[in-house]
């Protein structure tokens, strides 16, 4: 090793955007475009997590973390704010080793085993190696799938790769892959299953018919609409839903609130409002409310400026005389979107509280 050279072990992440070749291929400006957003959407997440941005690869990001944890953490927070972004799709990659710093540039073994991980991902995911896994495994809040021995382009060894899986996903496997047992010791374990499993449909059972004849109607409805994009500014439309998503978090957790299934409320809303979708009124909050059956409607508007900031409004209005329980505006600095994401929902779950829904 060179004098010059400086040798530090990271948790390396290795971000790549699937298919940008294609978009680049196909439209050079909204390729170009999408760099800038990652720029402005990324960066700050990578930051928050005492991040490094070691390279930009065209397309991809090498990012270095002091620990597996930080790594993995940053890297799921990165999925989950993309995920309505357009032609915005990552696959990533995260081993543990050295990188090597010389003459300005940054190689070395982890680097590459990084990079060749990332490239056995399937879009939206993010797969580890074992020497990752074997420091966040015991993170409840993150949960592994083994893939197995696999072999990696260019690389010796095979390497056990994990993939890992958000616990709101109705694919979660179990944390371990057991090696193979005895027949008698997996009879057994398949007996006990099926009894348990046995126990628990009449538990379910039980528990469902008490649901139905008391929390569901006990529960206050309220619809969050998609929010009005004011001026149509289509770098931001993706926020629409965005807001939608944090703020369905946030109000989950008001146990006297029942929050209607998003997917009825687009279709409602595409059919009452398809030539208004961008502004987002009483009038349609109402109707949409009505046709929902639901007690009450939070919907609001969002316009950018000057591309540094961003003007929320949001409404509270009780759908069954079209009035407005309470409001809120606020203007944040957008370049730093994900604070925005993280204090917006949150004051909008105070102000939820502070309204009178749950003593109507």
């Amino acid at each position: 090793m060179s004098s010059s050279d400086n040798r530090q072990l990271s948790a390396i992440t290795f971000i790549d955007i699937v298919n940008f070749s294609k978009l680049m291929h196909k439209d050079e400006a909204k390729a170009i475009h999408l760099l800038s957003l990652q720029k402005d959407i990324i960066f700050p997440i990578v930051k928050s997590f005492n991040g490094n941005i070691l390279k930009e690869l065209g397309d991809g990001l090498l990012i270095s973390f002091n620990s597996a944890i930080q790594a993995v953490q940053c890297s799921i927070e990165i999925q989950s704010k993309i995920e309505f972004i357009e032609n915005l799709n990552y696959r990533i990659g995260i081993h543990v080793g050295d990188v090597i710093h010389r003459d300005g540039d940054v190689f070395g073994d982890g680097v590459n085993i990084a990079s060749r991980i990332q490239e056995k991902c399937v879009v939206g995911e993010i797969c580890v190696s074992k020497t990752v896994y074997d420091s966040v495994r015991n993170q409840t809040l993150i949960q592994c799938i083994s893939l197995g021995e696999v072999q990696l382009k260019g690389i010796a060894e095979k390497l056990e790769l994990y993939k890992l899986v958000r616990l709101d996903s109705t694919q979660i496997e179990p944390h371990n892959i057991t090696p193979e047992m005895s027949s008698n010791e997996s009879n057994s374990i398949k007996s006990f299953f099926i009894g348990l499993a046995f126990s628990a449909l009449i538990l379910f059972s039980g528990i469902s018919l008490y649901n139905t004849f008391s929390a569901s109607s006990a529960k206050i409805s309220i619809a969050v609409l998609p929010f009005g994009n004011t001026i149509k500014d289509e770098d931001f439309n993706f926020l629409s839903q965005q807001f939608v998503d944090e703020l369905t978090h946030k109000l989950i957790s008001l146990n006297y609130l029942s929050i209607k299934d998003f997917s009825q409320v687009v279709k409602i809303y595409e059919k009452i409002a398809p030539s208004k979708a961008n502004i987002v009124n009483l009038d349609i909050a109402q109707q949409l409310g009505e046709e929902l059956d639901a007690h009450y409607i939070l919907y609001g508007n969002y316009l950018i400026f000057n591309k540094e900031q961003i003007r929320i409004t949001c409404n509270i209005a009780n759908v069954k005389n079209g009035s407005i329980l309470n409001s809120f505006q606020e203007t944040y600095n957008i370049l730093d979107l994900i604070k925005v994401l993280d204090i917006f929902p949150d004051e909008i779950h105070d102000l939820v509280k502070k309204s009178i829904l749950n003593k109507e």
